[in-house]
């Protein structure tokens, strides 16, 4: 059994919007034990993994990739995850029923959290955009103007609630909330499944009035700086970032003055980790979104590869006694439901590619839970995207 079976809480959220803050509160309570920094462990390191490996198609020629099943991945990586953040556990607080792990960037790598943990619990601290950006600027770090820092706040809240739904235990905490009443964290121990005694409540309250990690120009704990620090300039270069994020988060949006042309946003400094980045060759991506075609076919995963149609798409299906084709809506409707009423295709045996242009045909054998071994042809008709603009899928043999 893992390590951190039922333990591992994740503190995300936007950079400066109080995970620091909300970590110390949580790890108040006597049954909760903190690690004690930031590991970036799934952003900057099982991401990275989880990008070279390629679970679909044997022997494909995507550029620095492996064939590893997702499934073993997952295994795998949190076998991983388990040792490097367990160290830690085994050696100071062993019986610790939570296991609270603060990283920011994590934000945007949950659908990654989910695969490898998907027992865990995800606190997604949500703070007033405004002030995460106000906050963000005065830093050494990061965007040093508003609107970057904005779009930043805004694409960190939109991933965490894509994500969200993929994730068993997801809770938003909102920065204010517990600002205004810290006995609402009473909440969140509710949440994690503790018990919330009053002397870890009384705790936590004192916490929560603790200034931590602060902003060097403001340095109280408090919510609604930017208004007294936002010039209308700096208002209206958020609200054209993340006005409509600002009003889906529940936030209430200012109105802006009329205002000239945008000015032309400033070179923004790369974020430490994510100076390492290459770009990605336009065949290299082509390449590995065949693979994920075939790894959510494989799987049974119908609402991926419907996803992955462009909405004229032609799809052709030739299974046993289904022989059918059909365009856009019907076509991807029928897909689905047919996925949905097939077995997952099993283990991967073997996987042989040839490119025309934009059309790749594949032979894919699997061998079947009931040990049976199936062949398919595979033909997917690239569109711009990439999309697929075309489907032909025949099984052969059992």
């Amino acid at each position: 059994m893992s390590l951190l079976q039922d333990r591992l809480v994740l503190v995300v959220g936007a950079p400066r919007s109080g995970t620091t803050w909300v970590q110390r509160a949580v790890a108040a309570h006597p049954d909760v034990l903190a690690l004690p920094s930031e590991t970036h462990l799934f952003s900057s390191a099982m991401s990275v993994l989880r990008d070279q490996a390629q679970g679909g198609l044997v022997g494909s020629p995507a550029t620095g990739t492996w064939f590893m099943p997702q499934q073993e991945f997952a295994r795998a990586g949190r076998a991983f995850c388990d040792a490097a953040l367990g160290a830690y556990v085994t050696r100071t607080r062993p019986d610790a029923a939570r296991v609270i792990e603060r990283s920011p960037t994590h934000v945007w790598h949950l659908g990654l959290v989910a695969s490898l943990y998907p027992d865990a619990w995800v606190l997604h601290v949500l703070r007033d955009g405004r002030d995460v950006v106000r906050s963000q600027v005065a830093q050494s770090w990061g965007p040093s103007q508003v609107e970057p820092a904005a779009a930043l706040w805004a694409s960190a809240v939109r991933s965490a609630r894509a994500a969200a739904p993929e994730l068993r235990r997801y809770r938003e905490v909102r920065y204010e909330d517990l600002l205004h009443d810290p006995s609402a964290i009473t909440e969140v121990f509710d949440f994690l499944e503790l018990p919330a005694l009053d002397a870890a409540v009384r705790q936590s309250e004192l916490e929560s009035g603790r200034a931590v990690n602060v902003d060097p120009t403001r340095p109280d704990v408090a919510a609604g700086k930017w208004r007294r620090d936002w010039s209308s300039e700096d208002l209206a270069a958020f609200d054209r970032a993340a006005g409509e994020v600002l009003v889906e988060a529940g936030y209430t949006r200012e109105p802006v003055a009329p205002a000239g042309p945008a000015p032309r946003p400033a070179r923004r400094r790369r974020r430490p980790e994510m100076a390492r980045r290459v770009s990605t060759p336009e065949p290299e991506l082509a390449q590995r979104f065949v693979d994920r075609v075939v790894e959510a076919l494989a799987g049974g995963d119908g609402a991926a590869v419907v996803a992955a149609l462009t909405p004229e798409a032609v799809v052709r299906v030739r299974d046993g006694d289904e022989d059918w084709r059909l365009l856009g809506t019907a076509g991807a409707t029928r897909l689905q439901d047919h996925l949905q009423a097939q077995p997952a295709w099993g283990d991967p045996l073997r996987g042989e590619q040839q490119l025309a242009g934009t059309t790749w045909t594949l032979v894919l054998a699997h061998r079947h839970a009931d040990g049976a071994v199936v062949e398919r042809l595979l033909q997917l008709t690239l569109a711009a995207g990439p999309r697929v603009a075309e489907l032909r899928l025949t099984r052969f043999g059992a």
